[in-house]
């Protein structure tokens, strides 16, 4: 899995021409002389828009202001995952491990442009980004898995303090299909779901896997991430959350009807979510298959090949077909 492009706020980032290196780095632009070769993101263009947001003293939330599009996009690909960072002995380097290739793809992305992922201490997330100097603290409280029903995956975590002590702002962190996550959008937000639309569209028609990113702070009032708030306007407690909570644990252990009543639950907090954009990945075949695909076509075998949940994927996907 390669990730190839992306759509940020509304801004459709191609990448530069890929070059390969040997493992994957801490910091995205280290390499090693071992391991298997890998293809890293990279996009001079986003890197600059990062750095000029990351220098700004003012980071305040607007839905029109890039710099918090950016962040909190890459924020959700650091923390929205189930990948695990594992430390090379002998180059020192972070590299990710998880279930799926296409996960430890969008980690990998996301360290690539700075915001690190460094792994998880029992329930602490730890993440360094170009927004801070601190590495950043959040506790994992709940993973809203991904099912194939459900086309979507969600964890919620709170904003610790440096001392790692808790802020009492707790944040709805998600990615899914695009159909899934602009459903539950929240109002005021047609102009950025039309221009990710078409970016969509564009990344799909290129046969590309597509992902959407959005997130909703809990409560329901506008929370910040981490460096945005100053110490006189921290929110109140989250009161949703608690209850939320509570009937999700009781949902997880009905004795009836336990998987519809703990999708409902989860349904209710993965609502009013603020679109930040769309990954596209390229699944890239293994060595081998083009050729093995030749070869049953030749045996006069009829080959099939469709992917992905949209048309415009499966469509390019089918161009792997040798003539």
């Amino acid at each position: 899995m390669i990730f190839r492009q992306c759509s940020i706020g509304g801004i459709a980032y191609a990448g530069d021409e890929p070059e390969p290196v040997t493992a994957a780095p801490t910091t995205g632009d280290e390499k090693s002389s071992e391991g298997e070769p890998t293809i890293h993101f990279k996009d001079t263009r986003l890197l600059q828009d990062i750095q000029s947001a990351s220098s700004r003293s003012d980071h305040r939330f607007d839905l029109s202001d890039p710099a918090h599009h950016l962040n909190a996009f890459f924020t959700v690909l650091g923390l929205c995952h189930t990948a695990i960072a594992a430390h090379n002995k002998d180059t020192g380097a972070i590299e990710y491990r998880a279930q799926s290739p296409d996960e430890a793809a969008l980690v990998q992305a996301a360290a690539d442009v700075g915001f690190v992922f460094m792994g998880k201490d029992k329930e602490t997330l730890s993440l360094k980004t170009p927004f801070s100097s601190e590495i950043q603290k959040y506790e994992l409280l709940d993973i809203l898995e991904f099912t194939s029903a459900r086309k979507r995956m969600s964890v919620v975590v709170r904003v610790l303090s440096d001392d790692g002590s808790g802020t009492g702002r707790y944040l709805l962190l998600s990615k899914g299909a695009d159909n899934v996550i602009f459903e539950r959008l929240g109002g005021g937000q047609e102009a950025l779901k039309k221009e990710t639309e078409h970016h969509l569209s564009e990344f799909a028609n290129g046969g590309l896997r597509t992902l959407t990113l959005a997130y909703r702070p809990i409560p329901g009032v506008l929370l910040y991430f981490e460096g945005d708030l100053k110490a006189d306007s921290q929110p109140s407690p989250a009161e949703e959350y608690t209850e939320w909570i509570r009937r999700y644990q009781e949902a997880t252990i009905a004795l009836d009807d336990r998987e519809k009543l703990v999708e409902v639950v989860s349904s209710e907090l993965e609502q009013n979510l603020i679109l930040l954009g769309a990954t596209a990945i390229e699944d890239k075949l293994q060595d081998g298959v083009p050729e093995t695909i030749r070869d049953l076509k030749k045996a006069g075998i009829k080959i099939w090949v469709a992917t992905g949940d949209k048309m415009e994927t499966a469509i390019g996907s089918c161009s792997i077909l040798p003539p």
